[in-house]
């Protein structure tokens, strides 16, 4: 699954660039995946390897395509950090007010411990109809609920180290920081310069394909590819 979204990834970016003339380094841009190289570059040469060539003239459509392709990556981006937001701050709320209620059921139950091994405590230890008595069952209910509190902490725990929330918001965060940063940098190149060089071009959509395939791409598909979840 991992290997086909990468593939999908890199389809969807170089669409992008490819048909303007702009050819990416594919072995940068695929690391040390060698399956992944030799599947793009047998894609890209069988689509068109001649396909589209950068000049002056169309510079400024491949300035407004990339700022709109940047638009709609960073609007992206955005929904994902809230989305992940959200289920973070739920699952860290629930940790915290579990935490506190399993340390007070802690405390209670060493309490209650500590009041029931009192001899005069109100509390008869004759055993009921059913062969329980009250002392028996209250300290038994206090020892299962002061194990079930920590394990049920623990879930939510997990969930948030497992299912990487915490690891998608702060990537998606971090993508929009990176992308509104080179949108401002595309901008101020194509208002500063009339006559646009296709070298600039080229550094453009390598930056670009830098930051959505090495710096982004490459850092969820390791985190996954180290992460098995079987149920939670």
């Amino acid at each position: 699954m991992i290997r086909n979204r990468r593939i999908a990834e890199m389809l969807r970016v170089l669409i992008h660039f490819v048909p303007f003339g702009i050819h990416l380094d594919l072995r940068a841009l695929c690391g040390d995946d060698k399956r992944l190289y030799a599947s793009m570059r047998r894609i890209v040469q069988e689509a068109d390897p001649e396909t589209g060539v950068v000049t002056r003239d169309n510079s400024v459509e491949v300035f407004r395509h990339l700022d709109r392709m940047l638009s709609d990556q960073i609007a992206y981006h955005k929904l994902s950090t809230e989305r992940y937001s959200r289920l973070v701050k739920h699952l860290e709320r629930w940790s915290r007010i579990i935490f506190y209620v399993g340390f007070g059921v802690i405390i209670l139950r060493a309490f209650l411990q500590f009041l029931m091994s009192i001899p005069s405590f109100p509390l008869p230890d004759l055993p009921l109809a059913n062969g329980l008595s009250p002392k028996g069952f209250i300290s038994s209910f206090a020892n299962m609920a002061a194990l079930l509190m920590p394990a049920w902490y623990g879930y939510f725990a997990t969930k948030l180290s497992l299912c990487n929330f915490r690891f998608n918001r702060d990537n998606h965060r971090q993508m929009v920081q990176m992308l509104e940063e080179e949108r401002q940098n595309i901008t101020g190149l194509r208002d500063s310069i009339d006559d646009i060089p296709a070298e600039a071009l080229q550094a453009v959509g390598e930056n670009i394909a830098d930051i959505m395939l090495v710096k982004d791409m490459s850092m969820w598909s390791q985190q996954y590819r180290n992460t098995h979840i079987d149920h939670l």
